[in-house]
C-alpha cells in the first residue's frame, strides 16, 4: 500500500503554519490478507481502514469432545 501526498498551491495568508507542507511518500507491506477499505481525510487526520479476512481452510476448527 502506498500512501502519498503534495501541496497545492494556496494562496492564502497565514500567521503560524503547525503542520508541515512538504510532498510525502509512505509505503507499507501489508499482508496478503488484508484489505484495504475506504479513506477519509478530516481535520488534517487520514484515517485508512484494514481489514483481515481469514478464508475459511484458516480459521480455527471446533471440535467437540465427548
Amino acid at each position: 500500500m502506498l500512501i502519498s501526498g503534495s501541496v497545492q498551491d494556496d494562496e492564502r495568508e497565514f500567521i503560524h503554519k503547525g503542520i508541515s507542507t512538504k510532498a510525502f511518500r509512505k509505503e507499507f507491506r501489508l499482508n496478503e490478507d488484508t484489505v484495504v477499505g475506504d479513506a477519509d481525510f478530516v481535520d488534517g487526520i487520514l484515517k485508512v481502514s484494514l481489514t483481515k479476512v481469514i478464508p475459511e481452510e484458516k480459521k480455527p476448527v471446533l471440535v467437540k469432545i465427548n
